[in-house]
């Protein structure tokens, strides 16, 4: 099983279908990351998520353009892993996480396409994890008051090939199947989601000439 996530900063490049003069500030915890890593060969999902997810300083509790806020960046502690089990947290905290570069993992979004209200849009993720950044293509969902997305990426491709054998070898015996073979995925899928406050108080004054 593997499992772990990926940080994210929504970023710059960002296209709304029509202006919005609402501003925007991130809620206490606002930003969730979340993932499901896979083992045996039927690929059994493993859920978890993190703990210690941060945005840019104090920056995202000020009051932002929407572009703006989802544009911050944001760090997730790799070692804040949540699973719901002691022991598979414990094992990819030493046997995988503790043998990257760092600890951490910084994301950011480009290319984000998005309508101020509406259902669907599209980003490309850009991650950096273990020292090396990758892109991947992620779809996107706007609520009332949050941006969701989800993205496939591949732990291997980071360069974690020695953390990804040791944690392999860690939980050989747990990743058995039925077919009596054990199997540790390197795709992990990654979830995130950013909840913010909106404010549209004041965004466009009426003059008293307009009265």
């Amino acid at each position: 099983m593997i499992t772990f996530l990926i940080s994210l900063l929504f970023a710059a490049q960002t296209t709304f279908a029509k202006p919005d003069h609402c501003t925007y500030r991130t809620k206490n915890k606002g930003v969730q990351v979340s993932f499901v890593g896979y083992k045996t060969t039927k690929k059994v999902g493993v859920e978890g998520k993190f703990l210690e997810v941060t945005t840019e300083g104090q920056k995202a509790r000020s009051k932002h353009s929407l572009a703006k806020l989802l544009a911050l960046p944001v760090t997730v502690n790799l070692l804040s892993v949540d699973s719901g089990n002691p022991v598979r947290d414990q094992n990819l905290k030493t046997a995988f996480f503790g043998m990257m570069s760092s600890q951490k993992a910084v994301g950011r979004l480009t290319n984000l396409k998005m309508a101020n209200t509406g259902s669907e849009g599209t980003a490309t993720l850009e991650l950096t994890l273990n020292g090396v950044t990758k892109e991947y293509p992620m779809v996107l969902t706007r609520t009332q008051d949050s941006v969701s997305g989800a993205a496939t990426i591949d732990t291997l491709s980071f360069g974690a090939n020695q953390a990804f054998e040791s944690l392999s070898k860690v939980c050989h015996d747990l990743h058995i199947g039925e077919d009596g073979i054990s199997k540790t995925w390197s795709e992990v899928d990654i979830k995130i989601s950013h909840s913010f406050q909106k404010n549209c108080e004041d965004t466009n004054p009426v003059t008293q000439s307009q009265r």
